[in-house]
């Protein structure tokens, strides 16, 4: 797991990461390695429904052989963009500006 994935986990997901690598997702402890939403679409769509709960909407953009562009926006469409060559990062990026802000 990178250190994009165990921040998202904390502060988009909400999840508290203990000192051997697990957290509690609802009511199952599952392996910090395991989730890796920088990576893995299914694990990035978790962040995804995560940011729409909060009140944050996705807008993604690709070119062909281009790079991912992601926004998630709050009412203002004032969030900044993400760009990412995979699709997962790019979520992970654009969720922790988007809660950092």
């Amino acid at each position: 797991m990178g250190d994009i994935d165990k921040e998202t986990a904390e502060k988009v997901m909400g999840w508290k990461v203990d000192d051997l690598g697990t957290f509690d997702k609802n009511g199952v402890w599952e392996n910090i390695d395991d989730w890796l939403p920088s990576t893995n679409i299914e694990h990035a769509m978790e962040v995804e429904a995560e940011m729409f709960k909060r009140g944050f909407v996705i807008m993604i953009d690709h070119e062909i052989g281009g790079q991912f562009e992601v926004s998630f926006f709050a009412g203002d469409c004032s969030k900044p963009d993400a760009v990412a060559d995979i699709l997962p990062e790019a979520i992970c990026k654009a969720a922790l500006k988007a809660i950092n802000q």
